[in-house]
């Protein structure tokens, strides 16, 4: 459990900075502040995945809820507008949990109303529940359902209608938009609901004008559902939202299922509890099915990301091996070997579901992925059943593919491609670069000295020796040049990349995979010298920057504009994902002795407080490069979370190599 002090519940300016998210495997979430109090465009109680897992829509923004005492009416609500906070129902939140659901817990004068929010796993649905005490009668209870009805990157207008229908019966109402859109099935406890459409308009969300998008938003009631609390006994409340048509009778059903559920994937996890619980929690919501068939992905952020597929194979370890999820890794890794065109896998997967093929080095985080698999499971027949993939891709990767990639006659990897980026810095603004990140690229070829090491030792492993030999010489040709062509005696460490006669002598982090890969291509005596120089230049208390800060072209701060924005993304941003291969190279360099073991839950715990800021229970996708670091980017990033777990996992919990989960007696495949 997380909670949330008054202090910073009644104070807005904290608080606005604290938000909460559930998901249900389809890619949809319902999230907000712990106000409630919308501050993004994304925000939204019902955000649905129209096509699994993407194509997401915001269909209900928020409720407002009025509690009536006695014939005194209070707002439990707190909206922002234009240089004005209205209602100002956070000056009655008492506390905020998450229990793991999120919780909010009013006091207006001797009575207390706590509200809870979950969603109906594998469906695009939201319940809200309420109870009051104590239950002395005299209570009613108004809940009014606030439509936006759109894709959840815009933003909705009062122009024009919303609503085409509105059908109750009994206890449910059934709202068919104006738009071609599912319509949405309102389930509630209430005495009635009480038709009386109306538009508010003019929201304010604070995130979108810090980030210079718009921020103006109106929202459709399409009337509002009243509950009367009676003396004895009756002190509950409930309304669930639902695209699709369900037989609800009540929600305890419901609640209790999910929080069975839930309680499964932390069963029998035995460390430090406090700090891996809620990460264990926060991997769950990343994990999403696509096209609602049995086929499983990896969102790479909450709110606007969808499934990545490199995010998605540097996260696989922490989010579903560490876990004990393997058959949920199996079926990522059968999803993706799949979708292979010329040895290349897809970058991502757009809002039509259809791969997109931009990217150099995701074929080879698929070998980095089935190794860390094999490494749980021992499962060498599915391997075995992937050579011709494997085979294809280093086939492709060696006599050339799409946008030029190809080895050279240096036998290390390049490409040619300048008009796309297709490293993971995939967001370069503006004037950031004079010279393209094309050519020799120093992870990349990293990836590519260890996919041939796996080669080689699933060539071992299923006795072919010959083929074995071949894999084993052209990863020793690779290691030979790679330290010929990427190390800088003058720097003492890695160049970032070379095109032809340019060396990329900017100090980055992408070094840190040469030193931290499961098969490093960097030879020992080089390691500890890039290790050091990280250290000095690189490291905080987060992760890696992206940038050294003496650099003219270090930006210490990711704020402001999107072309701002874009520019500091990585010229100096702090990524968190980085520091999980920051501590393998500790481990690679020093052993899992208790020296290096401490040095790495030093490392931990600055995420301990974390976890209670930003997106509570999880971790962000970036912090700025300076003090005070602040939390930037997505508010709930799968790799920052997974590379925690890994660590902790595998560089903390086991000494001889096979990895034995977090939660350890059972395997959990949904």
């Amino acid at each position: 459990m997380i909670k949330i002090p008054e202090a910073i519940c009644k104070n807005p300016h904290s608080a606005l900075y604290r938000e909460w998210i559930e998901t249900n495997g389809l890619g949809g979430y319902s999230s907000s502040t712990i106000l409630g109090l919308n501050s993004r465009r994304y925000h939204g109680l019902l955000v649905a995945a129209l096509n699994p897992p993407v194509n997401r829509y915001v269909i209900v923004s928020k409720v407002e809820e009025t509690i009536v005492i006695q014939g005194d009416k209070y707002s439990l609500s707190t909206n922002q507008y234009p240089g004005n906070v209205f209602p100002e129902g956070y000056k009655y939140l008492k506390e905020f949990r998450l229990t793991p659901f999120p919780k909010f817990v009013y006091e207006v004068g001797d009575y207390r109303i706590e509200k809870t929010v979950f969603m109906i796993h594998g469906q695009n649905a939201v319940a809200v529940k309420y109870l009051v005490y104590p239950d002395r009668g005299d209570v009613e209870l108004y809940i009014r359902p606030m439509l936006a009805y759109r894709p959840f990157h815009s933003m909705q207008k009062g122009n024009e209608p919303l609503v085409s229908d509105i059908h109750v019966s009994g206890k449910v109402v059934k709202i068919t938009p104006s738009a071609p859109l599912p319509p949405l099935y309102i389930y509630h406890s209430g005495d009635m609901f009480r038709e009386k459409g109306f538009w508010y308009n003019n929201f304010e969300y604070a995130e979108e004008a810090y980030r210079g998008y718009e921020c103006h938003e109106d929202l459709y009631n399409p009337g509002y559902l009243i509950h009367t609390f009676y003396q004895p006994q009756h002190y509950d409340a409930w309304v669930l939202f639902s695209l699709d048509p369900m037989v609800v009778s009540g929600i305890q059903a419901l609640e209790d299922k999910e929080i069975s559920r839930r309680s499964k994937l932390v069963k029998n996890l035995e460390n430090d509890k406090g700090f891996l619980e809620p990460l264990v929690l926060a991997a769950d919501s990343f994990i999403v099915e696509r096209d609602k068939k049995p086929q499983s992905s990896i969102i790479a952020g909450y709110h606007w990301f969808g499934d990545w597929t490199r995010d998605t194979l540097i996260s696989l370890p922490g989010l579903t091996l560490a876990t004990g999820r393997f058959n949920v890794a199996k079926q990522i890794l059968h999803m993706y070997s799949q979708k292979s065109v010329s040895g290349i896998l897809p970058n991502f997967f757009d809002e039509n579901n259809n791969p997109i093929y931009n990217s150099a080095d995701t074929s080879l985080w698929f070998f980095y992925a089935l190794y860390k698999y094999l490494q749980y499971t021992d499962d060498y027949a599915f391997a075995k059943s992937l050579l011709p993939l494997l085979r294809e891709i280093l086939q492709s990767y060696t006599e050339g593919t799409l946008y030029g990639i190809c080895t050279n006659e240096q036998k290390l990897i390049t490409f040619s491609e300048d008009s796309l980026p297709l490293t993971w810095m995939d967001t370069i603004g503006g004037e950031s670069r004079s010279h393209p990140r094309k050519g020799m690229v120093v992870e990349i070829n990293a990836l590519w000295y260890q996919a041939l090491k796996i080669m080689e030792h699933l060539m071992m492993k299923f006795d072919l020796l010959a083929d074995a030999a071949l894999y084993a010489h052209q990863a020793e040709e690779v290691r030979e040049s790679f330290v010929k062509v990427f190390w800088s005696e003058k720097l003492q460490y890695l160049y970032d990349f070379v095109d032809g006669d340019y060396y990329e002598e900017s100090l980055r982090p992408n070094q840190i995979l040469a030193t931290g890969l499961p098969f490093s291509v960097l030879p020992s005596p080089y390691r500890a010298s890039v290790l050091e120089v990280i250290e000095k230049q690189l490291l905080t208390p987060f992760g890696l920057r992206t940038l050294n800060s003496d650099s003219p072209c270090y930006a210490p701060h990711y704020r402001g504009g999107e072309r701002n924005r874009k520019y500091a993304y990585h010229q100096g941003s702090v990524w968190v994902w980085l520091l999980g291969f920051y501590a393998s190279t500790l481990v690679n360099i020093g052993g899992r002795t208790p020296e290096v073991r401490d040095r790495i839950h030093g490392l931990l715990s600055v995420f301990k407080e974390h976890l209670s800021v930003g997106c509570i229970g999880s971790v962000s996708e970036i912090f700025d490069g300076s003090i005070p670091y602040y939390f930037r980017g997505a508010v709930s990033q799968a790799w920052s979370v997974a590379e925690l777990l890994r660590v902790s996992c595998e560089e903390l919990q086991n000494d001889d190599g096979k990895f034995k989960p977090l939660v350890s007696s059972s395997r959990i495949y949904h």
